[in-house]
């Protein structure tokens, strides 16, 4: 088996090759702190991001046994395959219009384009919703900051306060 990887949720499919003898049972670990399964093959879906050393425990009939172990990468989502309705109604409207619309500055080419967070011109507003959400993850204290003029924001205040329907809708 190659070692799968891929976005969180990860659903795998483990399966131990044709035994040679007569098998008494299998034990699947996946270290993630679930419990573990038993049989030739199972599925189980990684729900976290991280690095995972799945290890299957094959056990005769006297109780002699073998261990094989494959690596699993589970990376951090990255992409939503929808569009929140908030971010279609509330907040995407405010943050792509008006004087202080931050795809003025944060976009290719323009004054923020040397910043983490750089807008799609011209993109879905599905790749927004995604770029906008890869930054908050990491960065959501100076996001909910900035919207609101905070830290010397250069782009004014998009979302005018904390109480605005759109910064409440972003949080």
């Amino acid at each position: 088996m190659s070692e799968p990887n891929g976005p969180a949720p990860l659903a795998v499919t483990f399966m131990a090759m044709e035994p040679k003898g007569a098998i008494a049972s299998y034990e699947w670990d996946f270290k993630d702190n679930s419990p573990v399964k038993a049989g030739q093959s199972t599925e189980h879906t990684f729900m976290e991001p991280g690095s995972f050393t799945v290890t299957l425990t094959v056990r005769d009939a006297k109780g002699d046994f073998n261990r094989a172990s494959v690596m699993v990468s589970v990376n951090d989502g990255g992409t939503c395959s929808i569009v929140p309705a908030a971010f279609t109604t509330t907040v995407w409207p405010a943050m792509n219009s008006g004087p202080a619309a931050c795809t003025t500055c944060h976009r290719d080419g323009a004054a923020a384009s040397g910043s983490a967070l750089k807008f799609v011109l011209g993109g879905t507003e599905l790749q927004n919703y995604n770029v906008l959400r890869n930054y908050a993850k990491t960065s959501s204290d100076t996001l909910l900051s900035k919207v609101i003029g905070g830290m010397n924001h250069s782009g004014g205040k998009p979302f005018v306060d904390a109480n605005s329907a759109q910064y409440k809708a972003l949080s």
